[in-house]
């Protein structure tokens, strides 16, 4: 540990059992086979592009710069419920397992140049933050303990069941969202929403709602416990609160 481990080949690929980071490691492309089971990342890496085929374990507060695509194709949880991941990644990101299953990080932060996609659960203990993203995915629940906020990206789409114990942020009033989608029920704080359209399919439960939009609002299921609540907004600039 200390000082930086550099691999200089145009593609290193890392192959173990069980395989552990311990000092800050600088690569070109960079791909990593373990057996499933464990890769502990406790210290940050650099790379053009990463592809890992194992569950990364974070400890620490650790973070991943990553010029181009970003893809783990495994699970993805803290060893403690004090560490946090910080992934900045200049393409696109991928997450194919779940996040926080075994131990929900403390928090969650993503930059990407590209489209941002979690194809299981995600549970982040404290916020989970989104940013410059072109679109936002996520294929399962999502639970988040703290804030999720989700700014200067494109279109967004919850397809499971979202759970917000704080605020969810999603856009800004000088740079709103595409379309955000929420497949099933909704249950948060507070919601602000600035985007061109939203729609909820499922319920939606906040203690308080502000909602921007350019075009369409559509809340199909029921509203903060209202027996039957369906509101449809179109025109240049739609406001509910």
């Amino acid at each position: 540990s200390g000082s930086a481990i550099r691999l200089t080949n145009p593609t290193t690929i890392l192959r173990a059992d069980y395989i552990r980071i311990t000092s800050p490691l600088v690569a070109n492309n960079l791909i990593i086979y373990g057996d499933g089971s464990t890769l502990t990342l406790a210290e940050n890496v650099t790379a053009a592009s990463v592809l890992i085929e194992d569950s990364v374990f974070v400890s620490g507060s650790r973070a991943a710069t990553v010029a181009a695509d970003f893809t783990l194709r495994g699970t993805l949880d803290g060893v403690s419920a004090s560490d946090a991941f910080t992934l900045a990644a200049g393409g696109d990101v991928t997450v194919t397992g779940a996040v926080g299953a075994a131990q929900a990080l403390r928090d969650l932060t993503v930059r990407a140049g590209g489209d941002v996609r979690f194809e299981g659960d995600v549970h982040v203990a404290g916020d989970l933050v989104i940013e410059s993203a072109a679109s936002v995915t996520f294929a399962g629940r999502l639970t988040v303990g703290g804030r999720l906020i989700i700014r200067d990206a494109g279109a967004v789409a919850f397809s499971g069941p979202v759970t917000v114990a704080r605020e969810a942020l999603l856009g800004t009033a000088s740079a709103p969202l595409a379309a955000v989608t929420f497949a099933g029920s909704v249950a948060v704080a507070d919601l602000a929403a600035y985007a061109a359209s939203l729609h909820v399919a499922g319920d939606l439960a906040a203690a308080h709602v502000q909602v921007r939009v350019a075009t369409r609002l559509t809340l199909a299921g029921a509203a903060n416990t209202a027996a039957t609540a369906r509101l449809v907004v179109t025109g240049s600039t739609g406001l509910l609160t």
